[in-house]
């Protein structure tokens, strides 16, 4: 399924178009940098199972569903599972990690770069 996206920029449209092989990250190394420390990272259980999901490719799911309005069963090939990427969201909100504080730290980030 190929989904479009449309930017308006200075007054041109863009068109964006996604499909499920879609591979490209929605963040850069250095945006991930400056956020990584807001999601809580588990260590792997001692009694074994699935290995933990690790919270930058969840949340480059949830980044790329929003940028092509698309479903959760449309979920790129590589991405983690519709199950993970639900389960993990609900569980940001209900903690409020790491929207608590997030804005915050980027707007400190900002600041600090424009001072540059």
């Amino acid at each position: 399924m190929l989904h479009f996206c449309v930017f308006r920029k200075e007054g041109t449209a863009h068109v964006d178009a996604a499909s499920r092989t879609d591979d490209r990250k929605q963040l850069s190394d250095e945006q991930w940098l400056i956020i990584a420390g807001l999601f809580p990272r588990r260590p792997p259980s001692e009694c074994g199972g699935w290995p933990v999901v690790p919270p930058r490719a969840v949340l480059e799911a949830l980044l790329w569903l929003l940028r092509i309005g698309g479903r959760w069963q449309d979920l790129a090939d590589g991405a983690p599972s519709e199950s993970t990427c639900r389960r993990r969201l609900r569980k940001w909100v209900e903690t409020g990690q790491p929207f608590e504080g997030g804005l915050g730290v980027i707007v400190a980030k900002r600041e600090t770069l424009g001072k540059q």
